[in-house]
């Protein structure tokens, strides 16, 4: 019996150290997760609950379904809530809450490469200066401001 298989993309935490999560698949541990990295898991086709934790915070339950011989995404995402907790302990007990500190978002499956002509370069990024500002890097910002200084 084939599947397909489940990526949990596991967000970097903005201000700590990066733990590990524990993903779990249909009420089952499934494996771990560190974060800023992205574990696959092997599932057979068709619908299933996904959900990640960490230290008895965890994140409500999505449901994905799962393609013969396909890829979904999952991103999970620290809301920032265990920080304040840390701060202001009495926050704490509302980490018990599914979904107050992890989030998971199902992206779907991801989109194919694209396909380059033949003989033909696709069109490079464009990459912003060394020591350039931080919205120089997004070329319709880049392009924005560009305009309005003219």
């Amino acid at each position: 019996m084939s599947g397909g298989v489940l990526i949990v993309h596991a967000e970097t935490p903005e201000l700590r150290r990066a733990a590990r999560l524990t993903v779990s698949i249909d009420g089952a541990k499934a494996g771990e997760v560190l974060q800023g990295t992205a574990e696959s898991f092997p599932l057979p086709a068709g619908r299933h609950t996904v959900r990640v934790e960490r230290a008895q915070q965890p994140s409500k339950e999505i449901a994905v379904e799962i393609a013969e011989g396909g890829e979904f995404v999952v991103r999970a995402a620290c809301t920032g809530f265990a920080m304040l907790s840390a701060v202001i302990p009495v926050f704490a007990v509302f980490g018990l809450i599914p979904g107050v500190t992890y989030r998971l978002e199902a992206l779907g499956t991801p989109p194919p490469a694209p396909a380059s002509s033949p003989g033909r370069d696709p069109k490079p990024e464009a990459a912003a200066p060394a020591g350039a500002l931080w919205w120089e890097a997004d070329p319709l910002l880049a392009k924005r401001v560009r305009k309005q200084s003219s």
